[in-house]
């Protein structure tokens, strides 16, 4: 029973090297005693709060049918992260206190016939959490998903735009729908009066549009400016070819060498298209 335990113990001391010593001496000194009957069954409640947990993040933040965590607006990302990384702290110090506890009972009354089904019980529970947490870890911090984005007014995407808008002869394939389906969208900033985003599905990565103003000059004599809320497209270039780190302005002269489309909407998808362009632009920040 002894060596049985000695192997709880490192499995524990290793999983949690850099606090486990300062939570395990207070645990000792702070932790009421509990019956044997109290220590399992706070451990099938640890159990059962880790499994709760776990479905919550594939539901919310993991969900493999909507990958780019963007499908939330940041505030509500960083609300949804924090709140299930402090649940998983509370569940670690719990079990950090059912091992305590059981410690307590092996050093008390080794031959308690309670003993081994508690070992049995907290194995599979560390291994339970073991699983939430790797799980957790793979998730992207908030301020990880954040991009510096940019207000010019450069004035060269606007004129490109509005050619190709007016020469009205390249549209593309894409629908709505295609645009919400991209594997992560940055929002990289707005120059002049187009609002410019990069996307990346599969092997494929490409630029968006959003929006351009058209300026003439009306009967008086007075500059006029109008506003669209049209949607285009650069030409598809390997996202290999993409660096990791490129500055917004080395984006938009890339962009101004790429073929343009037009995206050719439905009527009623224009509020989806704001709030989706919303939410990613929601993870900007200010250099």
């Amino acid at each position: 029973m002894g060596v049985r335990f000695l192997v709880v113990s490192f499995t524990l001391l290793t999983i949690f090297p850099c606090h486990f010593s300062a939570v395990s001496v207070a645990a000792q000194s702070e932790t009421p005693v509990a019956s044997d009957s109290q220590i399992l069954e706070g451990l099938r409640s640890i159990r059962d709060q880790l499994l709760v947990l776990k479905s919550e993040i594939d539901a919310k933040v993991n969900n493999p049918e909507r990958p780019d965590p963007r499908n939330m607006d940041y505030a509500r990302y960083r609300t949804a992260f924090e709140t299930y990384q402090g649940k998983i702290g509370d569940l670690y110090r719990q079990l950090t206190g059912a091992y305590e506890q059981i410690n307590r009972v092996y050093r008390t009354n080794p031959k308690s016939p309670a003993y081994k089904p508690m070992v049995t019980l907290y194995l599979e529970v560390k291994g339970v959490y073991d699983s939430v947490a790797t799980q957790f870890a793979a998730i992207q911090p908030p301020e990880k998903l954040q991009a510096v984005a940019v207000v010019s007014s450069d004035k060269r995407l606007n004129r490109q735009v509005a050619r190709t808008i007016k020469a009205n002869q390249s549209s593309a394939p894409e629908t709505t729908a295609d645009i919400f389906a991209a594997e992560s969208s940055t929002y990289i900033g707005t120059f002049d009066a187009v609002e410019m985003f990069l996307q990346v599905k599969g092997d494929n990565a490409y630029y968006l549009f959003v929006g351009w103003k058209d300026e003439d000059t009306d009967e008086s004599g007075h500059r006029k400016e109008t506003f669209h809320a049209s949607v285009l497209r650069s030409e598809f270039f390997p996202k290999q070819a993409l660096p990791q780190i490129l500055t917004n302005q080395q984006h938009l002269e890339k962009a101004l060498n790429l073929g343009l489309f037009v995206i050719r909407t439905r009527d009623g998808d224009q509020g989806d298209i704001n709030r989706f362009f919303t939410r990613i632009k929601s993870y900007a920040r200010e250099n």
